[in-house]
């Protein structure tokens, strides 16, 4: 059925039913609802007129109505509105923003372009144009934007390409404008803009504690980097580096409606930081620019801020992640608890990079491995290492264990040690928590 309210412009003619019923009616001449849409009611079909209780009266037509032409019809409705007066439709606004919302997931489902219909090639089109008028004006629809950020990113995987151009010359994702510097310089932020992204996180998100843009870049980012293709200077360099500098250092300040959005924010961020450490030396030699992006990445932490968030994420302690998962409702998900995620991925992070420091030649002791090499007797709020050889004991997450034994030889190869020293334990302390296990035989083989 497709529904429109009467407004007495309507162009069309009806004459009575032959029914019982007063209110329908029958269309005496094909009638085409907007001239911008291909759609049109061919005379003969049935109507309803009804009056309703708000005074508006609507006009029920019996006839189908493709879901993606009604979308066009709106946002069209959307684009004048906003040339013609400041303040827009908020319903309308909802409307459209459930629509994309629909669009998105129709089109994550298509598995070749040539699957799109026809209908839908004109919302999905005029998603560029939403973003173009609404992405600098005071007060912007996020919602809306984030929407279409979302049919952006289910577009990438069948129109890589174009969807890319389209929408960088849009200034919305962050960005470098020079190919040719040194990782060091990246690192810093030399030839960097954050772009809408990050002048809506600074200047929107933070202030109301939503970060529904964020999250939506944070999807495309994803979805991007999967696709393997060989842009590193145009999406995932600028995107670690918008990570790196713009999000891990601060985000733990941030306000949050809920505790789980800080954790969903921070587990994103160590996860795609761990998988561009996971990258082969053999896939590396041919690959310049993934290159230069990990060597980024373990240049900034090794030497910025980020380091130590990543340290006092470990130093949270196997303590209080048990009594956070003692309250968990379903500990058979617990694995895979945000929480006991982002723990686990930044302890291979402090792996990895301490392992791939050789490749940086950063021969000097780093920030970050001053940190970690604190002996107790000089200041160490942190007591790194202590925390470390606590997950040993963790029960609820089989992995921490596994990483607190493969990160303390990592320390150990790294930078000679005492264990007395370190840990701040007897010598009988010491051989239970590393010897005792050994004997165990239901204790994990990777353990041992």
């Amino acid at each position: 059925v497709y529904t429109e309210l009467y407004t007495g412009r309507n162009q069309y003619e009806i004459r009575k039913a032959s029914t019982t019923n007063e209110d329908e009616f029958i269309l005496c001449h094909d009638y085409t609802p907007s001239q911008k849409i291909n759609f049109t009611i061919a005379r003969g079909t049935k109507l309803i007129v009804r009056d309703m209780q708000n005074q508006r009266t609507y006009v029920h037509f019996s006839t189908g109505y493709n879901y993606f032409n009604a979308l066009h019809h709106e946002i069209n409705e959307l684009l004048e509105d906003a040339q013609a007066t400041s303040t827009l439709n908020s319903e309308r606004v909802q409307r459209i923003a459930a629509g994309l919302k629909y669009l998105a997931v129709a089109v994550r489902r298509i598995q070749q372009p040539y699957d799109i219909s026809s209908e839908m090639v004109h919302p999905t089109e005029m998603v560029f144009d939403v973003l173009l008028k609404f992405k600098s004006v005071p007060n912007p629809p996020i919602d809306l934007l984030v929407q279409c950020m979302n049919v952006c990113t289910a577009l990438v995987p069948l129109f890589e390409q174009e969807i890319y151009t389209r929408i960088i010359n849009l200034n919305i994702l962050p960005s470098i404008n020079n190919a040719n510097l040194t990782y060091q310089d990246y690192a810093n932020g030399v030839g960097y803009d954050s772009s809408l992204v990050g002048y809506y996180l600074m200047n929107v998100e933070r202030s109301v504690g939503r970060y529904p843009l964020l999250m939506a870049y944070f999807n495309f980012l994803k979805t991007y980097t999967k696709l393997g293709r060989d842009n590193v200077f145009g999406v995932e360099l600028p995107g670690a580096i918008f990570l790196l500098r713009e999000v891990l250092p601060h985000a733990n300040n941030w306000r949050y409606e809920t505790g789980s959005d800080r954790y969903r924010v921070l587990v994103f961020v160590v996860q795609y930081i761990y998988e561009i450490l996971q990258l082969s030396e053999e896939k590396l030699e041919h690959d310049y620019g993934r290159r230069v992006l990990r060597d980024a990445c373990v240049y900034s932490l090794l030497n910025r801020d980020n380091g130590l968030v990543l340290l006092k994420i470990v130093g949270l302690g196997n303590g209080y992640l048990q009594a956070v998962m003692e309250r968990e409702s379903n500990w058979m998900l617990v694995p895979e608890q945000q929480l006991n995620l982002m723990i686990q991925y930044s302890m291979t992070i402090l792996m990895q990079i301490l392992r791939l420091k050789r490749h940086i030649q950063e021969y000097d002791l780093s920030p970050l491995e001053s940190a970690i090499y604190t002996q107790p007797k000089q200041r160490d709020t942190l007591r790194i290492i202590p925390m470390v050889t606590g997950y040993m004991s963790n029960i609820f997450n089989p992995r921490l264990p596994i990483l607190s034994c493969r990160l303390l030889r990592r320390f150990a190869i790294e930078f000679r040690m005492s264990l007395l020293a370190c840990l701040d334990m007897e010598p009988d302390q010491i051989r239970h928590t590393f010897l005792e296990r050994l004997h165990d035989e239901i204790e994990s083989d990777d353990l041992k």
